[in-house]
């Protein structure tokens, strides 16, 4: 997409969403989702057609050297522009953390639950709460072949009658499970027939970030690394495939770490893809 089609692409999405963002914070915005609810916000890790295509197209531009380095820094340079986004008190499209403790937490899999938003996340308490969908409202399914489906975001002119529907429909369901005239709504927890933490999407400000996620089971570059670069050039570097992606997991937990250790705040991190230890709600901060 040309800068000038992301800018009206980006416009057009600030212009539609705004009736429904200014209609959720004077006629619902719960309480509880700014008292006590906390929200995850995952890192893009390219783990989508066109993310995949695009980190493939840039190692291949490179130097083998150039390439390794663009590609083990691909989240943390996301995660860089997250803080900085943070800092700039802007807008984060985050999921709402189940208050269930019993129920584990996961990545962003909105969409349709077809491939993992990424890896790495942030625990925010939020400032305001300035929209709720019971799922992403943004993303298509495309079927790629080989029976493999893949989150794609909509292209310029596909936003229509049927969208606001859609949307409609999406934020009557957050109404729904969260009612206002219960204070307590967001302490209690929705019937998950009607309501998917992992697949929700509230635009949140942040007021501050309180912990860090990474999960090691969501990890997977594994098709990426054949595509993107040769085994005779690893061979010279003295790697194999296998330790080139040990070598991107390895960097990452430690930038997170450092990051962690500097700012006070707790990594939270299991070789698989659900977290059970996380703070759920402001009560457990």
């Amino acid at each position: 997409m040309s800068v000038i089609k992301k800018r009206v692409y980006l416009a057009l999405l600030r212009e539609m969403s705004r009736k429904t963002k200014v209609d959720f914070r004077k006629n619902y915005n719960h309480p509880g989702l700014v008292k006590h609810g906390l929200y995850s916000h995952w890192v893009f890790g390219g783990i989508s057609e066109r993310g995949i295509d695009k980190m493939v197209e840039q190692c291949e531009s490179m130097d083998i050297v150039d390439g390794l380095n663009y590609f083990c820094n691909y989240s943390l340079e996301r995660f860089n522009k997250v803080l900085k986004a943070v800092d700039r008190g802007e807008e984060l499209s985050c999921n709402l953390i189940n208050p269930d403790k019993s129920e584990g937490v996961g990545t962003n899999y909105s969409g349709g639950g077809i491939d993992p938003w990424g890896y790495i996340g942030f625990i925010i308490r939020p400032r305001v709460v300035t929209a709720g969908y019971d799922t992403n409202i943004g993303v298509d399914l495309v079927d790629v072949g080989g029976g493999r489906m893949r989150k794609r975001e909509r292209d310029l002119g596909v936003y229509g009658g049927d969208r606001v529907g859609a949307v409609s429909k999406s934020v009557g369901s957050v109404k729904s499970s969260f009612p206002l005239e219960d204070e307590d709504a967001y302490l209690k927890v929705a019937n998950p027939n009607n309501f998917r933490y992992g697949q929700s999407e509230f635009i949140v400000v942040p007021e501050e970030i309180v912990g860090v996620m990474f999960l090691e089971g969501e990890w997977s570059f594994e098709d990426v690394v054949y595509d993107a670069f040769n085994e005779s050039d690893l061979k010279e570097l003295g790697m194999t495939y296998e330790d080139l992606l040990e070598k991107k997991k390895n960097h990452e937990k430690s930038f997170l770490k450092d990051f962690c250790r500097r700012e006070g705040i707790r990594l939270y991190e299991t070789e698989g893809m659900k977290l059970f230890d996380v703070p759920r709600t402001s009560l457990d901060l």
